[in-house]
């Protein structure tokens, strides 16, 4: 008794020496951080005002083992009892005590001023000062209404009223300064809006209950109540809150264009296991809260996890293969690739498969095991598109006529601007069962296909053109029958790509094996693509 009233003499109370005189073994842990330190103040108090403590009066024997009733009163007794503890017996004030202490000091606060004189001034804390200035005021508050005092309940609905009040504030202030400035209107809808309110409204009111408690001291039977309630309200608030936002922010990422298709699956997924473990970790801070056990559960959740991941091996195989294809990255959504005997546009490149949409407009699903394990040609990973082609010529063909043609090729896909001029080879490539045949190997410098067969379609053309001019003509296979007459190449035309060879023979010019550098160089772009009086010739000009 004597540590617990000397705890409080001083300015600056030794709240743990006076709660080392309380048996505060039937006090529930939730409330016991909050409630034993008022329960400590409540009997200072009452031991002040039922006089002045005279300590010869107060048995000292260490080794008494019957209880001590220092007060009786009809709500309860003030009453300290052997205890013992790992550091042998120590004298506490009773678990009755702690229970009717606040009956007992109602019952005290209405003594008579004269029962008071010795009473010494002390520092009180916030919930006695609020007390007493509420007592003072208007004395019919400070009557019991159930576990709680008239101005108790009072208090507690002003807090309930204040929090949805306040919620509604920081919401609105968080909106203007925060959603407002980083995010459009069309990624929060009315329902987003909602629980962002109730959200704000839940953590208020749940900081306000806790911040109350320090004025208006709930008793413990209604300290476990509040305190469960408050916790619970600040840790829901604050998973729905964190998980608001990372919807908000993964919204914010799509419509902004932040994450391409292909990443922004992989996001989602990832923000999907932030919200797990978001909501697991909520839980499991509520069961502490609530004081639910919750260790057996974890352990059989550890059991279940492993049969569940032996039952789910092809769908974690799917799930890590599909994360292999996200960093490896072979391709990309909008990729169009061949695959096995399959071709198609890359559609989408999920965590368990691959949806490609094929050359008939359907859709084929893959599991990424199976996609991750084929040989993939990405073709939209190319540079440039290979052309190769034989091109046919008549047996009437003379061998100056060939050497023209071969000149002529060769000065074509040099002088193309769309064509690269290494690797490069026009050759006469052997005798085939009908014809001359002559090989082109040739790259196009375009990594878009349709451009690619626009290109390839003014090549051939101009080879038509070519062959034309050497008074040649393709070869015809040897097994159709005509019942028209055969025209024959034109000798005319022949001669006179015959005398050009043998005008470069003659003056040492002959291009075989190959051209100089400096015809090559020369050569270089020199045609024209688009090709002159075409409508992209005219804007290739104009720019």
């Amino acid at each position: 008794m004597q540590t617990l009233v000397r705890a409080f003499d001083n300015k600056s109370p030794a709240v743990d020496q006076a709660l080392s005189t309380l048996n505060l073994s039937q006090l529930s842990g939730l409330a016991r951080e909050y409630e034993a330190p008022r329960l400590a103040r409540y009997i200072n108090r009452s031991l002040q005002r039922i006089g002045v403590l005279t300590w010869q009066e107060i048995p000292d024997d260490p080794k008494a083992m019957g209880a001590y009733v220092h007060f009786e009163h009809p709500l309860g007794a003030i009453t300290l009892e052997p205890v013992a503890t790992d550091e042998g017996v120590v004298w506490q004030f009773s678990p009755e005590t702690l229970q009717n202490i606040r009956a007992v000091y109602a019952a005290l606060d209405n003594m008579p001023p004269s029962a008071l004189k010795y009473v010494q001034p002390q520092v009180e804390s916030l919930y006695f000062r609020t007390r007493d200035a509420v007592r003072g005021y208007l004395p019919t508050l400070v009557k019991r209404a159930g576990p709680m005092e008239i101005w108790q309940w009072l208090g507690l609905g002003l807090v309930l009223f204040l929090a949805f009040g306040i919620g509604k504030l920081v919401n609105m202030s968080f909106y203007a300064l925060v959603i407002g400035r980083f995010l459009p209107s069309a990624d929060h809808t009315s329902l987003t809006r909602f629980f962002f309110l109730w959200s704000f409204r839940l953590m208020v009111l749940g900081v306000l209950l806790r911040a109350s408690d320090h004025v208006l001291a709930y008793p413990d039977l209604v300290q476990v109540v509040i305190a469960a309630i408050s916790w619970s309200c600040v840790i829901l608030s604050g998973m729905m809150l964190v998980l608001l936002a990372i919807g908000l922010i993964v919204e914010r990422m799509k419509s902004a264009g932040i994450a391409g298709e292909n990443h922004f699956t992989l996001i989602s997924f990832i923000a999907g296991i932030i919200r797990i473990v978001v909501i697991v970790s909520a839980v499991l801070l509520l069961a502490d809260v609530l004081q639910v056990p919750y260790q057996s559960v974890l352990a059989g959740l550890g059991l279940g996890g492993l049969a569940v991941a032996l039952a789910a091996q092809s769908t974690l195989q799917n799930f890590i293969s599909g994360i292999t294809l996200y960093f490896d990255k072979p391709i990309a959504v909008g990729d169009y690739c061949k695959f096995g005997d399959k071709t198609g546009t890359i559609e989408f490149i999920g965590l368990r498969s691959t949806r490609i949409r094929t050359l008939d407009r359907t859709v084929l699903t893959i599991p990424n095991s199976e996609f991750s394990n084929m040989q993939i040609e990405n073709y939209a990973k190319r540079d440039s598109i290979f052309l190769n082609s034989v091109l046919k010529l008549r047996y009437e063909t003379t061998p100056d006529q060939l050497r023209f043609v071969l000149v002529e090729l060769r000065k074509l896909l040099l002088g193309h601007p769309k064509v690269a001029s290494d690797p490069l080879r026009v050759r006469f490539d052997g005798f085939g069962s009908h014809s001359l045949d002559i090989s082109i190997f040739a790259y196009v410098m375009s990594s878009d296909y349709t451009e690619y067969v626009a290109i390839r379609e003014d090549i051939y053309l101009r080879v038509l053109q070519l062959i034309e001019a050497s008074g040649t003509k393709l070869a015809v296979p040897a097994v159709v029958h005509y019942n028209t007459r055969d025209h024959m190449p034109d000798k005319a035309i022949g001669q006179e790509s015959e005398a050009h060879v043998q005008e470069w023979r003659e003056e040492g010019r002959l291009p075989f094996p190959d051209f100089t550098w400096q015809e090559k160089a020369a050569l270089r772009e020199s045609l024209d693509y688009p090709p002159e009086g075409s409508v992209e010739y005219a804007k290739v000009k104009h720019n």
